[in-house]
């Protein structure tokens, strides 16, 4: 409608976006479009037994766990140094 127009986007479909074609590789992927996801550890190593049902992200790259690891131990450092 008019709302599509103007680039109003509703916080429902914010959520729900996913992947193109709209279909979610798990439920922990719901939030990826809005970089609130958890990434799975196990996924890309073909390895998550959940499936579906897993809480946590399949959408994200390889190696992402660690890299939002070592970004969140950077930042304490930074924290702890007074930056």
């Amino acid at each position: 409608p008019r709302e599509a127009a103007r680039g109003v986007v509703r916080l429902a479909d914010a959520v729900y976006a996913g992947p193109p074609g709209g279909v979610l590789l798990s439920a922990g992927s719901a939030l990826h479009s809005l970089g609130q996801c958890k990434p799975c550890a196990f996924f890309h190593r073909s390895m998550c037994q959940n499936g579906a049902q897993c809480p946590f992200c399949h959408l994200c790259p390889p190696g992402e766990k660690q890299r939002r690891k070592k970004e969140r131990k950077q930042t304490r450092h930074l924290v702890a140094c007074g930056f």
